[in-house]
């Protein structure tokens, strides 16, 4: 995605006077709404203005990119546009706020009440924006320890300096987010400002670990491989790994149209590869976890070669320069 499009879709949003509503994904998977007032709302919507502003100075610096997440590699400045088709349950409640967000009466039955458990929060979701939108719509992980409740033996300085008891639970909502949503010709659009936000949250990670047993099937043709079954039960237990081989996979069209002779001279003429990658009667095995991240950088094309200074890299992230076609 051109960053042009995204700076000016939120600066269209936030041009205006926005007001902003606070909602609460809980751990059941429903989306209530918050009563707040508007003396507390004020310092919410000035915290978000700021990490939406810092956001803004990213887009417009050249070395911050956008990247699909099916394709992620381990870069830094990048926002990540989610493509995984398959949608978390945060994702199902932001868009639930994108499409009712101002429904009163939507929301008459599913507003946070007394009687609700703080404990039982799981994200703050933000909408900003003007009546009937466009809206940005932010969400972020809720951690218990940011919540305190009567019964924790917190107190409170009264304005006389005497300290007193907290009269109900207290919540911390800052305005920092995890990923957001914008609409973008008319489709809700999800970005992920943090990659390891993916393996911390419960519902993004099972996304992850679905699509990446997926991708194994991409390569059921690719005929050096001796076995995926030690992929297959990496992605179950280790959510970094699943990630990151998702993207190879995802990314490795180019190489996995070199002729498979090719593949194996790589591998064994490359000082890093053939300590790990180790080929046997054509096929290259797996069994282990170094072999398997180095089998992740050779889908990755990750061993450059300099024609300038004959020196070898091992790159960890990289754009395709396209070539201009020759006149005539």
């Amino acid at each position: 995605m051109d960053k042009t499009v995204l700076k000016k879709r939120i600066e269209e949003i936030f041009k205006e006077d926005v007001g902003i509503f606070v909602f609460f994904l809980m751990k059941d998977g429903t989306v209530k709404k918050a009563n707040i007032s508007e003396l507390a709302s004020k310092p919410i919507l000035n915290n978000l203005k700021e990490n939406v502003n810092k956001l803004i100075r990213l887009l417009v610096g050249k070395q911050y990119s956008i990247i699909n997440l099916s394709v992620a590699d381990e870069r830094v400045n990048t926002l990540y546009l989610y493509d995984l088709g398959e949608q978390p349950k945060s994702f199902n409640a932001m868009k639930e706020v994108l499409v009712n967000g101002e429904n009163g009466e939507y929301w008459k039955d599913k507003m946070f009440v007394k009687k609700d458990n703080v404990r039982e929060i799981d994200g703050i979701i933000i909408m900003a924006g003007i009546n009937n939108g466009p809206y940005f719509i932010s969400y972020a992980k809720h951690y218990a320890i940011l919540t305190y409740t009567t019964k924790d033996h917190w107190y409170i300085f009264n304005p006389d300096s005497q300290i007193g008891a907290i009269k109900g639970p207290i919540i911390k909502i800052d305005g920092h987010f995890d990923y957001f949503l914008v609409e973008i010709d008319g489709k809700p659009t999800y970005f992920i400002n943090n990659l390891k936000v993916i393996e911390k949250y419960d519902d993004i990670k099972n996304v992850v670990v679905n699509q990446s047993k997926k991708v194994v099937d991409k390569l059921k043709g690719f005929k050096l491989v001796d076995n995926l079954d030690p992929i297959k039960k990496r992605i179950d237990n280790d959510i970094a790994f699943a990630r990151k081989f998702m993207g190879a996979v995802n990314s490795s069209g180019d190489v996995l149209k070199q002729n498979e002779s090719d593949i194996i001279s790589f591998v064994q003429g490359n000082e890093e590869l053939n300590q790990v990658l180790i080929v046997k009667n054509g096929k290259i095995n797996l069994a282990d976890d170094k072999a398997q991240m180095a089998f992740i950088a050779l889908l990755n094309d990750d061993m450059l070669h300099s024609k300038l200074t004959n020196n070898d890299y091992h790159v960890l992230a990289k754009d395709k320069i396209k070539r201009k076609k020759k006149k005539g």
